[in-house]
């Protein structure tokens, strides 16, 4: 076979090659977003439960510093919700010590394929909430340039459909990151912290780390709950509503309604 020959079998290979990266990777974001549905309604179902709706109502208070109860929890819009359930799900320490996504891998195995177990054992492992320092974002690609709050030298490169809403270039994004195949992509919808308002947050969570404590522990026992606490603070002390439901002008009364029959059920508990 001659030299032209010998290439031009080495360029389809290698299309043929980059294909079905794309086609495998086109597969297991389809696989994770039926995961994350998966997870949702387990945890829907789970709040059901006496004991887990206990731990629910605790939660909305802990995660909200007040500004949610049991009570008005129904009045989170949908990113608010989002993002506690997402906390809820995969940070929060249920009395045994477990988490909510560790029950779902041992009761859901057999329940979900093969494909969801391999991205959900890469879930189980990832980082804890937390909070990055935004860079950049790409509109053609739709990816964001992060750095690490704590350090700096570690930067990451995170897919989002979503775009980069109202935040700007130092601007703290607060989220979690999961791999999703051969990229990152936020676990659920980010919020951010306006440059200007970071203020002490370093400081608070310096203080609060007890010596010789494992980073992901901490971040999942208080680091991640300092964070949401300090930007509902800032926002108060800045003139903003800290919360959706304190904002009279909120427009998503439809969302609102079907929290609502998800937050009396619990409260029949």
């Amino acid at each position: 076979m001659d030299d032209k020959k010998l290439a031009k079998q080495a360029e389809k290979e290698r299309k043929a090659a980059e294909k079905a990266a794309r086609d495998e990777q086109r597969q297991k974001e389809k696989t994770a977003r039926d995961l994350r549905r998966t997870i949702s309604s387990y945890t829907r179902e789970q709040i059901k439960e006496p004991e887990m709706a206990q731990e629910f109502a605790k939660a909305v208070t802990q995660f909200w510093n007040g500004h949610y109860t049991i009570e008005t929890a129904d009045e989170m819009d949908m990113n608010e919700a989002f993002r506690f359930f997402d906390w809820f799900t995969f940070d929060y320490a249920l009395p045994d010590g477990e988490r909510l996504i560790e029950r779902f891998a041992t009761e859901m195995r057999d329940e979900i394929t093969v494909y969801q177990q391999e991205i959900l054992s890469e879930w189980l492992d990832a980082p804890a909430s937390s909070v990055y320092i935004y860079e950049g974002f790409d509109g053609f690609s739709q990816q964001f340039k992060l750095r690490d709050f704590f350090n700096e030298e570690e930067t990451y490169i995170v897919f989002s459909g979503a775009g980069s809403g109202r935040a700007k270039p130092e601007d703290l994004i607060m989220a979690r990151l999961v791999p999703v195949g051969e990229r990152l992509e936020f676990s659920t919808v980010a919020a951010y912290i306006p440059r200007a308002e970071v203020g002490d947050l370093m400081e608070q969570l310096t203080a609060a780390r007890h010596e010789g404590e494992e980073h992901q522990t901490f971040m999942r026992r208080a680091g991640n709950l300092i964070i949401v606490h300090h930007a509902l603070a800032q926002a108060e002390a800045n003139d903003r509503y800290p919360v959706v439901r304190l904002d009279p002008k909120r427009v998503d009364k439809a969302i609102q309604r079907t929290a609502k029959k998800v937050v009396m059920k619990v409260r029949r508990k």
